[in-house]
């Protein structure tokens, strides 16, 4: 009896311990709550929790460890694109001396065109407004920029300076708007709006100094970004030039504490950044075409109209048809690493896509009406045009 009674204490305690501990246990947060995961990523995917953030599996089917087709260093500058210029060694015809010129935009690619169309149609919903919104609130303010003082910084593109040098004599008055309308028949592709409503050289000089935007070292360093980025030859910026300026030549500030104003910090810290970090599986700073197909499905869209996974082909080997939008995507804006982007590469490629849709020499467009959307899609954005006519030139079943 005396034994029983030592047992039952014994199970009692034992019981009563392993009760506690479970209490305890239970009280400790699980490691897949969603407390663990950053708000900026619950709020753009579905079902985000835990270490894993509740990726689709095949996210992470295929983890590459980054060094596969990386560029060396000598490879990067041969392609002119380590560093800020990305003027592959021909520099002398993007900077003038005496008059501004002309020049191919070398960073255009249609970023926000072809196959690419589809990738940023499906993006819309969710980036469109903050990024246009972005590009608009830069734009307006650096319109508002005033000359710096004639003591402080001298504007080397004035019209009358323009005139002398293409006509030989000097202007036939000092009134802006005669000089604009001499200019009109000196330079028969001047135009003369666009002028008006685009950025100087000495507006840029302040925008850069107080703005905390990267500086090249030289003091002329304001018309030598004007003379990179303007590609009609006017002399100044207009908003598809500037704001594609804001972008490249920041590419290596942006989303960092050394650029103090509109440097599409929030834009980058809470969509584009959270995107990356969701789609970088395997944490290499590295995605493939294939992690942007798989992982842009679990964006948390409000909608799946203008959706690149509306289009499905009636095949069994493979039915997915918009594939090309995110290859197109990466080949478009990788460099470092062949077939991937890193960090920076995404970052850049999302701004210039929505650059590329979204702005021209006249202004920054928020809506719709420059991206060619109704070109692509019907029924407000649950047809897919092309992909619908694909399908009905298939051959049917019989």
């Amino acid at each position: 009896m005396k034994h029983h009674i030592i047992k039952m204490i014994i199970i009692s305690f034992f019981v009563v311990l392993v009760s506690t501990m479970n209490l305890k246990f239970s009280q400790v947060p699980k490691s897949n709550n969603s407390s663990t995961v950053p708000h900026a990523i619950q709020t753009l995917f579905f079902n985000v929790t835990g270490s894993d953030l509740g990726r689709p599996a095949q996210l992470c089917s295929s983890p590459d460890d980054g060094s596969n087709g990386k560029k060396s260093i000598d490879d990067l500058n041969a392609d002119g694109i380590n560093g800020i210029d990305g003027i592959n060694g021909n520099k002398d015809k993007y900077f003038s001396s005496l008059i501004p010129k002309s020049k191919e935009n070398i960073w255009y690619k249609q970023q926000g065109f072809g196959p690419s169309a589809y990738f940023f149609d499906h993006l819309d919903p969710v980036m469109q407004k903050n990024i246009t919104s972005e590009f608009m609130k830069i734009w307006e303010s650096a319109k508002k920029i005033a000359n710096p003082p004639a003591d402080e910084f001298q504007e080397p593109y004035t019209l009358d300076k323009i005139i002398f040098h293409l006509s030989g004599s000097e202007p036939l008055s000092s009134s802006i708007p005669e000089q604009i309308n001499q200019m009109k028949k000196i330079k028969k592709d001047f135009n003369s709006e666009v002028w008006v409503n685009s950025i100087s050289v000495a507006q840029l000089f302040k925008i850069i100094s107080t703005w905390g935007w990267s500086k090249p070292s030289d003091e002329n360093f304001a018309k030598r970004l004007l003379d990179r980025f303007d590609f009609d030859g006017d002399g100044r910026l207009n908003p598809s030039e500037f704001i594609l300026l804001s972008i490249i030549n920041n590419a290596k500030i942006l989303g960092e504490i050394e650029c103090k104003t509109h440097c599409y910090n929030k834009i980058i810290s809470d969509l584009i950044d959270p995107i990356f970090t969701y789609l970088d599986c395997n944490k290499d700073n590295f995605v493939s075409s294939e992690n942007l197909w798989v992982g842009m499905q679990s964006l948390r869209r409000p909608t799946w109209a203008y959706s690149m996974y509306l289009c499905r082909m009636p095949t069994v080997l493979n039915n997915n048809f918009r594939t090309t939008s995110c290859n197109d995507f990466i080949l478009k804006n990788f460099k470092e690493k062949d077939g991937f982007l890193n960090k920076q590469e995404f970052r850049i490629g999302m701004l210039l896509g929505y650059w590329d849709r979204h702005t021209d020499i006249n202004k920054v467009y928020t809506d719709d009406s420059k991206n060619l959307k109704g070109v692509r899609w019907a029924n407000n954005g649950w047809k897919d045009i092309a992909c619908d006519t694909t399908i009905r030139m298939l051959p049917r079943n019989k």
